[in-house]
């Protein structure tokens, strides 16, 4: 049986589409391992290794235990939020700085050889793991957990809050505060083979690698805008068996519909998040004849004061919900927008960062849904609820949807089985 390396980007809306696969390769078998890169921070670091271990997975982390970031877990007591992400973006830099030298002196290929992978799967989100891999001789594939990886047609419209903290980036590129992460995968693929005019820098920092190297695509084909030659598309890849607490959903009238409102894993971090659900708790409080669900991370503590017809709860078990839910907002990470439309359940997706702007717009494309953001006012979000709840057109669209978003994780295992190399390293 062969070693099987996963090299997903640290998140769990990257995580989460593989496990299904990994246990399948699992019980025929094979080694599964786990490469991820390190957490900046050690309370961070501690979580995510009990995550692995508690799913009896075995996890390595890149550039361990040379990579340590010696400050605080709280990058800034700054009032100012402006000047909090300035400082949070100039320690982001200097990790980054210190983990590409490290990449340079070789100390990725120290660790891989110590695994001794027949097979790397890469996140089209790690374009450096790739390389450096491809580099070594070690037979790769990428595997795309968002729409632009997939899909470089979809534009990245960035929404109205994240606006001012794109400009700081162009800035302080400029400044050459922050690393330019395209000039170094050039470099890397250069120095590997690779082909530079594969190096897609589009967006300066998170270059992509196109073309050349297998594509593993956790969505249906007939899905996409524009097809991906070298792509092959397998199911929707969702953790249907993951482990979550119950929640009584006895209080739910299921004469009236639910919204449900859950803004991913890093509710926490969102500097907005506050104001917006205050204004999404005044829509319902004007219609009592809706009721919410909403997943609001550690502000459930404080938060008082509620519509009788809205609940708060810190995390909720999304497939369960979802199985009672009429819609759902959503941040529009790509885990989400499948666990929704695998549901029938149209989505108000509020993007917030990285890959979910993208992801956003192809739910509005596919008419699954409509697209606000966190500074949307009262009247803007109680408009685009009463559309999505008003109109049948919607829950026909995810009801036809639904039926292609379905697992297959056996004919899945076989397709990343058929990427192994002839003879075992």
């Amino acid at each position: 049986m062969a070693t099987i390396l996963f090299m997903p980007l640290l998140e769990l809306g990257h995580i989460s589409p593989t496990l299904p696969i990994s246990r399948t390769l699992r019980a025929r078998g094979h080694r599964i391992v786990y490469f991820v890169q390190r957490p900046r921070f050690a309370a961070e670091h501690q979580r995510w290794r009990a995550y692995f271990t508690d799913r009896g997975l075995e996890a390595h982390f890149a550039l361990e235990p040379w990579l340590v970031d010696a400050g605080p877990d709280r990058p800034s007591t700054l009032r100012s939020a402006t000047l909090r992400g300035l400082v949070e973006m100039l320690r982001e830099a200097s990790y980054r700085k210190r983990a590409l030298a490290l990449l340079a002196a070789g100390r990725v290929e120290e660790q891989l050889r110590a695994i001794g992978p027949d097979l790397v799967l890469t996140d089209t989100d790690e374009p450096f793991l790739s390389l450096v891999a491809m580099g070594m001789g070690i037979a790769v594939a990428q595997f795309a957990t968002n729409f632009f990886g997939a899909d470089p047609s979809v534009p990245r419209r960035p929404p109205r809050h994240w606006l001012g903290q794109a400009r700081w980036h162009r800035r302080m590129q400029r400044l050459r505060l922050l690393p330019d992460l395209t000039r170094a995968a050039r470099a890397l693929a250069a120095r590997v083979g690779y082909p530079d005019a594969a190096i897609d820098g589009t967006l300066p920092l998170q270059p992509f690698l196109r073309g050349h190297l297998p594509l593993l695509v956790f969505w249906p084909k007939t899905l996409y805008a524009s097809a991906d030659p070298r792509a092959i598309y397998l199911g929707c890849a969702i953790d249907r068996d993951r482990a979550s607490t119950p929640l009584p959903l006895e209080w739910v009238d299921p004469a009236r519909p639910l919204v449900y409102c859950a803004l991913g894993s890093k509710v926490d971090e969102y500097a907005g998040g506050a104001s917006f659900f205050d204004r999404l708790f005044a829509v319902l409080r004007e219609h009592p004849e809706w009721q919410l669900l909403a997943a609001v991370g550690k502000r459930a503590k404080t938060m008082t004061d509620l519509p009788p017809n809205v609940r708060v709860v810190a995390f909720a078990p999304q497939l369960d919900v979802l199985a009672r839910a009429t819609i759902m907002i959503s941040h529009a990470g790509l885990g989400s927008v499948k666990e929704a439309l695998s549901a029938g359940v149209p989505i108000l997706a509020v993007p917030i960062r990285y890959d979910q702007p993208a992801n956003a717009q192809v739910v509005e494309r596919l008419g699954a849904g409509l697209t606000a953001d966190l500074l949307s006012t009262t009247t803007e979000l109680g408009c685009q609820l009463a559309r999505l709840l008003g109109e049948p057109a919607f829950r026909t669209r995810c009801a036809e949807l639904a039926e292609a978003l379905v697992s297959r994780p056996t004919a899945e295992a076989d397709a990343i089985e058929a990427l192994l190399p002839a003879a075992p390293r």
